[in-house]
């Protein structure tokens, strides 16, 4: 039995949106995980004056995704807690404040819907208000404001054979206005979103993954050169592979999928190989209920 995993982890650097994209030896310093987390998909979230970044905590007793949070304050991080479970997995926690209130949108295709979280009690509290779409296969759901308008980018794993990124026009309450989808690319080397849209240099980027030939093969940014309901245009400007990321400690990552930022802070994910012992707990547990409903089923 083997107990080493793939295991995903998130790291930080105190440099502004975008810094990426043009200096690279700064090095990112890694947030710790804890014995029963690992935290994948981060984003950065201000709330008076506090720094948080929202993740995907990997249970690795059951290999389910929830959503979690820490703090970073005087210079480190809080531990993850985490603050929204199902009974399917979670991950990517679009998260955005409107009109006073806080919401995110995580990626829940293993439950077949798209939904919108509300915070009750910041950070600790959320409760599910809106169901965006049902029976969709919809992964990495991004929103962008362009001009007034706001446009959804969904990543639909519906037909595994053609995966793609659709997007769409919706009203305020991030409801698509109608059922107007426009493919833009199926091609898994950038149409999978990895992040925020950010502004740059007069420019506003998409981030997506490289996933050609594996999960995780690196980050690709691109130029949106034109947008509205009917069509879409961007210019591909950069891809980073794992390799091109430094990392103090020094690690090599195996693995890199979401860059998130705000004018302060920059965050990354990134796949190592490690053993955690909460693998073997799992793992036993995991051999027992199999066990115990094998000897049911007799």
């Amino acid at each position: 039995m083997k107990f080493k995993s793939n295991c995903w982890g998130t790291a930080f650097r105190m440099m502004p949106t975008g810094s990426i994209l043009e200096e690279r030896d700064t090095p990112f310093k890694r947030i710790k995980n804890t014995w029963k987390y690992c935290a994948a998909d981060p984003f950065v979230f201000v709330h008076n004056n506090k720094t948080y970044i929202f993740a995907e905590l990997i249970n690795v007793l059951n290999k389910r995704g929830e959503i979690g949070y820490c703090i970073y304050d005087a210079g480190v991080f809080t531990k993850w807690t985490s603050v929204i479970q199902e009974p399917y997995h979670l991950s990517y926690p679009f998260i955005f404040e409107q009109d006073g209130n806080i919401y995110i949108i995580p990626e829940s295709n293993k439950g077949n819907n798209l939904c919108v979280y509300e915070a009750t009690d910041f950070p600790e509290k959320w409760k599910k208000i809106r169901v965006l779409k049902q029976n969709v296969k919809y992964v990495d759901t991004t929103f962008l404001e362009d001009n007034g308008r706001i446009f959804a980018f969904t990543y639909d794993i519906s037909d595994q054979n053609n995966k793609k990124l659709l997007m769409y026009s919706c009203g305020k309450e991030m409801i698509p206005e109608d059922e107007s989808y426009i493919t833009i690319s199926n091609d898994d080397a950038v149409a999978r979103p990895g992040g925020k849209f950010f502004d740059f240099n007069g420019k506003t980027i998409r981030v997506s993954q490289n996933c050609k030939e594996y999960y995780g093969k690196g980050l690709v940014f691109s130029e949106i050169k034109s947008i509205d309901s009917a069509s879409y245009i961007e210019n591909n400007l950069m891809t980073l592979s794992p390799e091109d990321i430094v990392f103090e400690p020094a690690i090599t990552p195996a693995g890199i999928h979401t860059y998130n930022s705000n004018e302060l802070i920059e965050v990354i994910d990134f796949k190592t190989t490690s053993f955690k012992p909460a693998y073997l707990i799992g793992r036993f547990s995991s051999l027992i209920r199999r066990t115990f409903k094998g000897t049911k089923n007799e």
